[in-house]
């Protein structure tokens, strides 16, 4: 597990305070002769989309299924296309997955970068303390 350092609190801190402008983004399909964008691999198929186009950019920022009724969300690094004003998605998403909502990263390209390897699947709060109190267990298979 990463450790949270202060920069990293402050970075996620200001992600969560900023969740309730997470967007909605439309799937676009995009493909080319020989290349099809792959699940799992959002940030090289926004990178191959825009290669060599002016008119596309590729947007990093995190997917987040938002706030739980305990205040927990999920934020997932992930990378989109902006064209012509437009965001979209071209990275297809298992049928299975829940909608998520897009939030914006702030902050240069380098940042992201840097972090997202360690970061990619985050949890939110972090869990920073752990109880040394003993977890109760219950064996059901015993009882009538």
């Amino acid at each position: 597990m990463p450790i949270v350092t202060p920069a990293i609190q402050t970075y996620f801190d200001s992600l969560y305070s900023r969740i309730h402008t997470a967007a909605q983004i439309s799937f676009r399909e995009v493909t080319s002769e020989e290349w099809h964008p792959k699940q799992s691999d959002c940030h090289h198929n926004a990178d191959r989309w825009v290669g060599g186009n002016n008119a596309r950019q590729r947007i990093r920022g995190w997917l987040t299924w938002g706030i739980d009724g305990l205040g927990w969300c999920m934020f997932v690094a992930h990378s989109v296309v902006g064209e012509a004003g437009t965001l979209y998605d071209i990275t297809p998403i298992d049928a299975n997955t829940p909608s998520p909502r897009f939030l914006r990263h702030e902050g240069t390209a380098e940042i992201f970068d840097a972090m997202q390897p360690e970061w990619s699947w985050t949890i939110y709060p972090f869990i920073t303390q752990l109880s040394n109190e003993p977890a109760e267990f219950v064996d059901q298979t015993t009882q009538s």
